[in-house]
């Protein structure tokens, strides 16, 4: 629905270059928020998508500049049950949303078009479904995933089963024309395999990854760090061709993929040889057509880098500069689960957020490593994720990144400076916490970190994980919350 003019007169005021250090961000009036916002889909900087969580109620809103032009409450239905929400992308120009439901015993996502008006826009399209098993695992949702230039979208999913693994696939170009569509089944114990590598091209090739754990002798999987093998299949017009990388080396992290026209698949990642610590970085090419690698590269941390503990790290990007080079930015992360006792034996459980150091190294065409460096930092959170984490863009042969950082790491002009006791942890309290921005020279590696942004301002946390680079025209889209009792929110643009 469309607001009143009333209300829009109000979020209209902004604020402009409102400390020393931000003198180039433009942010709105800090407003009350409809709950915390979980996604942001952007089609540029000043104009996007903004998806409100909640179990009761989610909503949607679209924004021309900081102002909210219109609403509405997400259907997450079918005439047979409620739905989850599962993510939401452009497609086009336009939003979709995307909702797993369980019925008649499958489990099934659907997409749904919404308008500019935020409202539903013709009709549910069933995306992919799968039985759910009896005497089964539980079941699991879907993987949605799109091509960088957007031309394609597909979903992933594991197919639970009694004793074996299996996974579905489906692809889609922009206007929904399925491209292809298929399920595998493996010989591997359900426990034992995990999908954990997904890229779409830009010409609509699928690409997959999956690790093969080790098992004893009772099948039970020793730990989910030793690799059996590493397969990785290319999906093309429903045709799949599986390969498997033997890499030689037993500890490997999450690869990330890139791809080219030719079904050539370079991936890269860390790997080590011990349960404790990771080793160097690795880099090889997959010629999907001849079926063989044809490139491979390792390289050993250099004692700058220090030693690395071996865990999840998450890619955030990987960009390629005008010389062919890529760029390879990873960040240590975990999460856990904890019990509390409340009082008269009950117990409350909360889920603990981890986000480490940032890795970042740039190789040539050929897999040489021409550099790697590790920004150090620690923010811990508890059951709120999107504090935690990185965000920024790449600006002629610079990246400048932004985190959520302790201000006790930095002096009162805003230089970074570690006391005695080294760095000092975040674990987002108001008054100790403050937005960091580090630039990063391309080049050579080299960087500079300044506090860029107090909290104590606005009281306003950064949500890193939400901030979206707008290339088209050099913007930043920023998202700054509070939760708790009076949650606001507000935005901010940054020009590049």
């Amino acid at each position: 629905m469309k607001l009143k003019l009333s209300f829009l007169a109000i979020v209209l005021v902004v604020i402009t270059r409102q400390t020393t250090f931000a003198q180039d961000l433009i942010r709105s009036e800090v407003i009350k928020s409809d709950g915390h916002t979980t996604k942001i889909c952007s089609e540029q900087s000043k104009s996007f998508y903004a998806y409100y969580g909640g179990d009761k109620s989610p909503k949607l809103k679209r924004y021309e500049g900081f102002t909210p032009i219109s609403q509405g409450e997400l259907v997450l239905k079918t005439e047979s049950g409620k739905g989850s929400f599962n993510s939401m992308i452009m497609v086009g120009d336009r939003m979709v949303l995307f909702f797993s439901v369980e019925e008649f015993g499958l489990k099934k996502l659907y997409s749904q078009n919404y308008s500019e008006n935020c409202t539903p826009e013709g009709t549910l399209l069933l995306i992919a479904e799968y039985k759910i098993l009896k005497g089964g695992k539980s079941a699991v949702d879907f993987k949605v995933i799109q091509s960088e230039d957007k031309a394609f979208f597909g979903v992933q999913y594991p197919i639970p089963g009694a004793e074996t693994v299996a996974f579905g696939y489906k692809t889609y170009d922009a206007e929904f024309n399925v491209i292809s569509d298929g399920k595998r089944e493996f010989p591997y114990a359900w426990e034992a395999a995990e999908m954990t590598n997904h890229y779409l091209s830009n010409t609509g090739d699928l690409f997959l990854g999956m690790k093969i754990y080790n098992t004893n002798d009772k099948g039970k999987v020793v730990d989910r760090i030793s690799l059996k093998k590493y397969l990785v299949f290319c999906i093309k017009d429903s045709e799949i061709i599986e390969m498997n990388l033997d890499l030689g080396y037993k500890f490997i992290t999450n690869m990330v993929f890139t791809s080219d026209e030719h079904h050539i698949l370079t991936c890269s990642g860390l790997y080590g040889k011990e349960k404790i610590e990771m080793q160097g970085l690795f880099y090889l090419q997959v010629d999907f057509n001849d079926q063989e690698i044809i490139n491979q590269t390792l390289s050993n941390f250099t004692v700058e880098m220090g030693s690395l503990l071996i865990g999840k790290y998450d890619f955030h990007e990987i960009h390629t500069t005008a010389d062919g080079s890529l760029i390879v930015i990873m960040e240590y992360y975990s999460s856990s689960t904890s019990m509390t006792e409340v009082g008269n034996g009950s117990t409350v459980g909360s889920r603990d957020y981890d986000h480490g150091d940032v890795i970042i190294y740039r190789m040539k065409g050929n897999g040489e490593f021409e550099w790697m460096k590790k920004i150090e930092k620690y923010q811990s959170s508890i059951n709120f994720n999107s504090y935690g984490s990185i965000g920024g863009y790449f600006k002629d042969n610079e990246f400048i990144m932004f985190f959520n950082d302790n201000i006790d790491n930095y002096t009162k002009t805003g230089e970074f400076s570690l006391g005695e006791d080294g760095l000092d942890y975040l674990y987002f309290a108001k008054k100790t916490i403050c937005l960091a921005k580090v630039e990063i020279d391309l080049e050579n590696g080299e960087y500079t970190r300044t506090r860029y942004l107090p909290t104590e301002e606005t009281g306003l946390f950064s949500v890193p994980q939400q901030f979206k680079a707008d290339y088209i025209n050099n913007e930043l889209l920023m998202y700054f919350h509070i939760d708790g009792a009076g949650q606001k929110e507000n935005f901010g643009v940054l020009k590049f």
